[in-house]
């Protein structure tokens, strides 16, 4: 996609009471957090920790890539208000930040489409990677693990993640009937700099064969302080964030096995600082941005260097998503596990303005995935599988620089393992087939590509070990890359799309060094 001329980057109350449970539950509740951990070693060493996004369910220190697992107390005291700011401050990670309620990870400097976000091993859907001043609909203090592959090599979840994988574990559908019955979490948070108050609860019970989950939080942040001397004042107009989740999930939960659902809902209420009209009227002169008048033409009069007066805009934004999640052990002769991951989504978000409704985005999903991993072969043990997914995307209003589209996409992958004594050799390969039509216009854009990568690591002395891979990823482009048309101004921009954009190739090598105890 063209990006002509940017410029500088302009820009409900809660309906859930966890206050008053988080009282209730801190008296006879117990975290859920945890971490699923692998056998211990001999030797003293790090904690184990499984990363589910691995593919095999392979512990950190086996990964051939370099992956980061935060958890249990490194989780809670890392954790804020999104999943961009909590993980800003890990190695290789930053964030891109519009304002207090859309923070996006940005991994080795990739971000937008390139870096895929997953809700256990299930796709996101929002708008969060049409533009940064869009919120991800993930609630950090709901998480009780998240998982940073960095690099594409992760192909087990798609071709596209050329910088990476951030995949968000969490309890909303129960895994295991609780041994006492019922167990539960609560946290309150507090900070000074933007007047916020949050609160978080978890509660989980069951019998028999049957869970039920129940997790919610809220939280109210007001425009945050400046400090002295700053000419604007002492707060930062729209600046807030007010965010309310809810989840309730059930499942049915057998010796082998398990199967369940959870229905979320999030709403959020946010600003967008430092919003500008410097562009209005602007239009694409070839491969320029023009925003001054033709020749024969009079300048229409207006200062494209100054801010529009008026209120702060705001996102109002609603996500509706069922999940379904559910895993077999040994479903039949030859392999160990079966397991399934699907959604479904309905999100919306108003952007408001001098209290009128300016643009209306709107996202209707739905992904399935199956995975079948195979008992060894030989020394091999792999996991084979197939991924769908469909978006329907549409936006309304002032800044509707894209036509609605439908994006379909169809994977089939394998990861393969074998160990050979000190070594560990693995390899990985993906197919993709998108198809992106543009409603208004009628065109229709397919692409096909295949993916591989290879991995090893060596344990080559005790305490220590080696890894090295390598992956040439096939990225299809998105339907805003093949027909975005027009002004931007949340980012300043006019975005001009390409609809005869191939698909993008990224080679990547990755080395490591490792210390595993002592």
């Amino acid at each position: 996609m063209n990006i002509l001329a940017p410029a500088h980057s302009s820009r409900s109350h809660p309906v859930l009471h966890p206050v008053a449970l988080a009282a209730i539950l801190t008296l006879s509740g117990t975290s859920l957090a945890h971490a699923q951990a692998a056998p211990p070693t001999e030797a003293p060493g790090l904690p184990p920790v499984t990363v589910s996004a691995s593919g095999l369910q392979l512990g950190a220190s086996d990964m051939t890539t370099p992956a980061t697992v935060l958890e249990g107390d490194d989780l809670v005291r890392r954790r804020e208000a999104t999943l961009g700011e909590t993980l800003s401050s890990e190695p290789g990670i930053t964030s891109s930040h519009f304002g207090a309620g859309a923070s996006r990870p940005i991994i080795r400097g990739m971000d937008g489409p390139r870096v895929k976000l997953l809700s256990d091993g299930a796709e996101l859907h929002d708008a969060s990677t049409i533009s940064p001043d869009h919120a991800v609909v993930s609630e950090p203090l709901l998480a009780t693990q998240i998982e940073v592959l960095r690099g594409p090599s992760a192909l087990v979840h798609g071709n596209g993640a050329v910088g990476g994988v951030v995949n968000v574990l969490d309890g909303k559908v129960p895994t295991a009937i609780p041994q006492k019955g019922v167990e539960g979490s609560a946290e309150l948070r507090a900070n000074t700099g933007a007047g916020e108050g949050a609160g978080a609860f978890s509660l989980t019970g069951g019998a028999g064969n049957l869970a039920v989950h129940v997790e919610g939080v809220a939280r109210d942040a007001g425009d945050y302080r400046a400090g002295k001397g700053w000419a604007g004042g002492n707060k930062v107009p729209g600046s807030f964030n007010r965010t309310d989740t809810g989840s309730v999930g059930l499942s049915w939960i057998g010796e082998r096995g398990y199967l369940g659902a959870a229905y979320t809902r999030q709403t959020a209420k946010y600003g967008l600082p430092g919003h500008k009209h410097s562009f209005d009227g602007c239009h694409a002169d070839g491969d320029h941005l023009h925003c001054g008048a033709h020749a024969g033409e009079e300048d229409d009069g207006h200062d494209h260097g100054a801010e529009a007066p008026g209120a702060v805009p705001v996102v109002d934004l609603r996500s509706e998503r069922l999940d379904i999640r559910g895993e077999l052990r040994n479903p039949f002769a030859g392999f160990s596990a079966l397991r399934l991951r699907a959604g479904v989504t309905d999100y919306k978000h108003d952007e408001i303005e001098d209290g009128a409704i300016g643009t209306t985005f709107k996202n209707k999903a739905y992904d399935t995935r199956i995975e079948l991993q195979h008992a060894p072969v030989a020394g091999f043990k792999g996991v084979v599988g197939l991924q769908t997914s469909q978006r329907k995307f549409s936006a309304d209003g002032e800044e509707a620089y894209v036509e609605p589209t439908i994006t379909r996409k169809l994977g089939f992958f394998a990861l393969e393992e074998v160990r050979l004594g000190d070594w560990r050799l693995e390899a990985a390969l993906r197919h993709d087939r998108q198809t992106a039509e543009a409603q208004t216009s009628g065109i229709e854009r397919s692409h096909n590509g295949t993916s591989a990568s290879l991995g090893a690591v060596w344990k080559f002395t005790p305490g220590y070990q080696v890894g090295t891979s390598f992956t040439r990823a096939n990225r299809a482009p998105t339907a805003e890359e093949l027909y975005a048309q027009g002004l931007h101004m949340a980012t300043s921009t006019y975005e001009r799309g390409n609809a005869d954009l191939k698909s993008e190739i990224s080679q990547n090598i990755d080395l490591s060094l490792k210390k595993t105890s002592g």
